[in-house]
């Protein structure tokens, strides 16, 4: 899968950027709800990592849509912005996933109750992956037509709240986990996916993490033990970083 995020333009189309604003990722200045699509495609979105990637443009969600579906890859599209000030996105994410034929192979992340039903309404067939800081938050979602999944912050894990979800069928995506001691006790906690800018590294964790438990499975049949082995681990995350309480409702747009 790739995920990435999607905002409204002022001309109504939706572009691919994190940030609520184009200076951070580009050579220009704004707010991307402010421009049009003609104005951001004069910025450049690569020349401030190699001047090679000078000529990249803000993409719009169907050039995405059009590489995911050549690449064979399933899109996991977040909504950006407030849903009050994008009444129509919903209904334009479906009609784009619809245009490339993946409405049942794609998944989009709302943020909030009115957006996941909005999308609901217009591609009911598309799983929902509902973004969440907190345990509360995810389970709280759960309840919500159409959401599928939680899309939560990976220090909010808990092995609880990984059984629960797995037990219920229910999709689960940790997000960003870039350090490989991270990406390690997330896997021990039974997690089978997780969001990285880091592919590589997460990778070769999983490739280690799988020949651990072969490794296991020979040990256990070599002594003749005949019983299931649990590799299941309770795995307590450390708290480098300061903490999100349940009080947490309203997520940051910097995030």
């Amino acid at each position: 899968m790739v995920e990435f995020d999607i905002r409204q333009a002022a001309s109504g189309e939706l572009v691919v950027i994190h940030d609520e604003r184009v200076d951070r990722t580009t050579d220009g200045q704004g707010e991307v709800s402010k421009l049009d699509l003609e104005a951001m495609r004069e910025f450049s979105a690569g020349a401030w990592f190699a001047p090679e990637f000078a000529s990249e443009r803000i993409p719009t969600l169907d050039e995405v849509l059009d590489l995911c579906v050549k690449g064979r890859c399933v899109p996991m599209v977040e909504i950006k912005g407030k849903t009050k000030a994008q009444p129509d996105v919903a209904e334009r994410v479906a009609q784009a996933l619809a245009k490339h034929g993946i409405s049942e192979a794609s998944i989009v992340i709302p943020k909030d109750p009115q957006r996941a039903a909005q999308l609901q309404e217009h591609t009911p067939q598309t799983p929902l992956c509902y973004l969440s800081l907190t345990k509360g938050q995810a389970r709280s979602a759960m309840k919500i037509p159409g959401v599928f999944g939680a899309d939560i912050y990976w220090k909010s894990l808990s092995l609880g709240l990984v059984q629960e979800l797995r037990s219920d069928n229910r999709f689960l995506t940790p997000w960003t986990v870039n350090r490989g001691r991270d990406m390690d006790r997330i896997l021990e906690l039974g997690v089978v996916a997780m969001i990285t800018d880091c592919p590589v590294t997460l990778l070769d964790r999983i490739e280690g993490f799988e020949f651990s438990r072969s490794a296991s499975l020979v040990e256990a049949f070599a002594r003749g033990e005949q019983e299931d082995v649990d590799f299941e681990i309770e795995v307590a995350l450390e708290d480098d970083e300061p903490g999100l309480s349940e009080s947490h409702v309203e997520l940051d747009e910097s995030e």
